[in-house]
This record gives structure tokens, C-alpha cells and sequence, in this order.
């Protein structure tokens, strides 16, 4: 079975303030990835090293 994943991309400026703030309202209203930021279960290293390879 395909794991599928849902990402969305967007261009922020402001301070780093601003741009935290901006962010943490966005993942307020999304459950997912509210659950996904406040996780409490550790992060699986092969997923962790996966997303440096796609960061900017």
C-alpha cells in the first residue's frame, strides 16, 4: 500500500516573530499537522534524514 502525504508550501515574510506566529495559526487549524509538530513518540530517523534530503 502507498503511503500518501499531504504537504502545502507558502512564502512568508516578517520578522522571525511574525513568521512563527503566522505558522502557529495555520497549524492550530489543521489537526494533523497539530498532532504531527506536538508529538510526544520520537521522530523515526530514516523519515527525519528522508525530509533533509527534499529541504531547501
Amino acid at each position: 500500500m502507498k503511503e500518501t502525504i499531504q504537504a502545502s508550501f507558502s512564502y512568508l515574510e516578517g520578522t522571525s516573530y511574525e513568521i512563527g506566529r503566522r505558522q502557529g495559526e495555520e497549524i492550530k487549524k489543521n489537526p494533523v499537522a497539530k498532532n504531527t509538530v506536538l508529538s510526544v513518540k520520537p521522530i523515526d530517523e530514516a523519515k527525519c534524514k528522508d525530509m533533509e534530503l527534499i529541504s531547501p
